[in-house]
């Protein structure tokens, strides 16, 4: 029981995680990418790769943890 209880509290840390991921993309990456935000410059499209490597990153954890914990 104390198995399933820690591994139902990982999947739902990593859940909200994955969220603010999202929301990241979707708010920040959004006006980043289209350059709606006040980083505009050089940088701006270096800023837009890093979000996006960002949730990929925080997707694949979220995939491996589900996957070991079924």
């Amino acid at each position: 029981m104390i198995w399933y209880v820690q591994n139902k509290n990982l999947i739902l840390y990593y859940t909200r995680i994955l969220m603010k991921a999202f929301h990241l993309l979707l708010f920040d990456g959004y006006f980043i990418l289209t350059g709606g935000s006040a980083n505009l410059g050089p940088n701006s499209f270096y800023d837009a790769q890093l979000t996006l490597s960002l949730i990929k990153n925080i997707y694949l954890v979220f995939i491996v943890t589900l996957t070991q914990v079924s």
